[in-house]
This record gives structure tokens, sequence and C-alpha cells, in this order.
């Protein structure tokens, strides 16, 4: 909510979201921003160093598994041109700012964290607005200070809330969307057997949104251009 209030204030045609956690170094805005000359773009990232988890966040590969879409960062030390990302990570990035708001900014149903950077770029990208990498600047990320001060168990009920979420708003493609359905009814059916609570908590929080879902999905579907098997192709 925070992020929406600020950009919605925001009087210039890109605005940076950058967390408290994240350092820079040298010239962040002008190797990001030279991208936005093309109206097909989004977002652009730098890169972005994780060093404790030794991942460059800024590279962000398309990847399908077990019914579910994810993001795969690159290892530091992988090198990249300019390429299109699954998404731009919200830790340190560059918006269109009226592609922003014309998505309706950060999906609040996310609230408190987690999915809404993955989220508002997969809807551009099925608007055919892209997200890209730029390795001509470079920030540091101390990865998820503030969120580590949530409980474990917490963080994991989000997490996977969140991960419902995410899928039922966006996936259209109805292969990937039966898998996604196959996968879930299956680990409903066994996560009993090691007792993961927050698996069952984070469906159920889910659900309760599942009007708002549909809703949103209704809202969407007159904006779409590309699919998601074109999406992760690309990406």
């Amino acid at each position: 909510r925070t992020c929406n209030r600020g950009i919605a204030a925001a009087r210039y045609p890109v605005v940076f979201c950058i967390n408290t956690d994240v350092r820079v170094e040298g010239d962040l805005v002008s190797p990001v921003l030279r991208h936005f000359s093309d109206r097909s773009v989004f977002a652009v990232t730098p890169a972005i160093i994780a060093e404790r988890e030794g991942k460059n966040q800024g590279i962000v590969d398309g990847l399908y598994g077990k019914g579910f879409i994810k993001g795969g960062f690159a290892p530091i030390g992988v090198t990249s041109p300019v390429r299109e990302n699954l998404y731009a990570i919200g830790a340190c990035v560059a918006y269109d700012t009226e592609k922003f708001r014309a998505l309706g900014g950060y999906n609040e149903i996310f609230t408190p964290y987690l999915f809404e950077d993955v989220d508002i770029s997969y809807r551009a990208w099925k608007r055919g607005w892209r997200s890209l990498y730029e390795p001509g600047a470079t920030v540091f990320h101390y990865n998820s200070a503030t969120i580590e001060q949530a409980g474990k168990r917490r963080k994991r009920t989000i997490y996977f809330r969140n991960r419902f979420l995410f899928h039922w708003l966006n996936l259209t493609d109805p292969g990937l969307l039966a898998r996604n359905c196959l996968y879930t009814a299956f680990r409903l059916a066994v996560s009993f057997l090691w007792l993961d609570v927050p698996y069952y908590r984070a469906f159920w929080g889910a659900l309760k949104s599942f009007p708002q879902v549909i809703g949103q999905r209704r809202d969407m579907k007159p904006f779409r251009i590309l699919g998601d098997r074109e999406i992760l192709r690309r990406t």
C-alpha cells in the first residue's frame, strides 16, 4: 500500500522503487532510464547482488514445474546482456509510471508482502509490456532483512497463500491451469503426513479471497495479449 501511495503521488514518467535493505553503487539511473524510450518496456532492473544467497536477482528466468510458475535467479558471476525477465524484483526496480497506474498498481490482495512484484510484472507481460535486465548498473541486496523479523511459520503461510492467489489470478493456459489444480489437490491430500499446518492455513486464506480473484480475472480478460506459454518461452 505504501508503494502504491508513493507512485500515485509521483510526478515523473519513470519511478524507482528501492527497498531499505538495498545499497546502490555508482550510476543506477542513467543505464536503466535509457530503456524507457521503448514504449513496450514496463520495468527495468539492474544487477541485484544478493551475496548471502549467491544470486543475481536482476536476472530472472521463467520456469514452470509441479503446476507452478516460478522465477529462477542467476548465480553471482553469470553475465548476461540486456534480456527479458519473467518479472522485475521489487527490491530495486524502475517502472513506467503510466503503465504501473494503468495496471492499478501493486495488487493489495497480496498484503503484507510477497508476490506483488511478480504479479504486476506478469500482468504487464499479459498486455505485451516487457520487463528487462540492465547489466550496466549494480546494487547490493541484503535479502529479506525486514521480512525475516516475522516468524518462519507466518512467513511460510503468507508465501503459500500468495502463491495460490498469484496462479489463480493469472494462469489462463488450460493445460498449465489443470496441472496446477492437480498438484494442489495432491499436496492438500498428503501434507497432513508431515503436519504442514501453514500450507492448509495458506490455502484457506487464499480461498477466502476467491470471489475477489474471480472479479479481477474478469476485469483483466479484455487486456490479455500474450499467453502463459509465450511469456515463459520468451523469459
